[in-house]
């Protein structure tokens, strides 16, 4: 079968977007991190900077939660993890880990009800507030802040936050107050929803604000670590 023309060109603008958007993003090196969970929903970060006492904030779980499990299997930690569609949902509450608790809604820059699209496959249960795959299959769902959630479930802090969101990370990112709740550890995704440019740009946006990226997973996912981390990291993975 042959693509759709509109396929065809999101496939080619995917394949551009990865072989350009790490170009300009310089991971800091030295810094020690552990890939956590699957090869397809794990990430790197420093478990280090985690402990029994933090939290973190999980978006995007979809079907694979290995990162979460695991997280709190390495450090202690308690996870919430968020995603608004109902096989995730599903999923999720397969799961016994007392640490881990999850919330069948998406994370969006207001509260109340967002319009998201399915994926074009019908067996994936991914949903993307910008039509990442373009399929106009439109459903709505409802939709928090992180910081109404923060203040609801009386998180001082958000130790580390992770966003799988399908190409929504360049209208949320900017609204996210990382200073504010004291994150340390920061994980993105960089969807090829916009140019390489825009990647690149939010990458330094992050660095503006005192987040340096530590790992990268693939061609454009970053682990990002709060700049006053960095030494800490180098320190322990080079004590002499």
């Amino acid at each position: 079968m042959y693509l759709r023309p509109s396929k065809w060109r999101n496939a080619a603008r995917r394949r551009t977007f990865e072989a350009l958007a790490h170009r300009r993003i310089q991971v800091r090196e030295g810094c020690a991190s552990e890939h956590l969970g699957s090869a397809y929903g794990g990430w790197p970060v420093p478990v280090q900077l985690l402990d029994r006492r933090s939290v973190a904030y999980a978006v995007g779980a979809g079907g694979d939660v290995s990162f979460d499990i695991e997280l709190i299997a390495r450090t202690g930690c308690v996870v919430h993890s968020f995603d608004p569609a109902p096989a995730a949902r599903a999923h999720a509450e397969k799961q016994a880990d007392p640490n881990f608790f999850f919330h069948n809604f998406a994370i969006w820059s207001h509260s109340g009800e967002l319009t998201m699209y399915r994926a074009a496959n019908p067996q994936h249960m991914a949903l993307s507030a910008v039509d990442l795959q373009q399929t106009k299959a439109a459903v709505t769902v409802p939709c928090r802040t992180i910081e109404s959630l923060r203040r609801e479930l009386g998180h001082e802090r958000i130790d580390l936050l992770k966003l799988t969101i399908d190409g929504a990370e360049y209208e949320l990112v900017p609204h996210l107050d990382l200073a504010g709740w004291h994150t340390r550890v920061f994980v993105v995704n960089l969807q090829h929803t916009r140019p390489p440019r825009e990647a690149w740009a939010l990458a330094a946006m992050l660095e503006d604000s005192g987040f340096v990226p530590v790992a990268r997973k693939g061609p454009a996912g970053y682990t990002f670590v709060e700049e006053s981390c960095v030494q800490k990291l180098r320190v322990r993975a080079d004590p002499f």
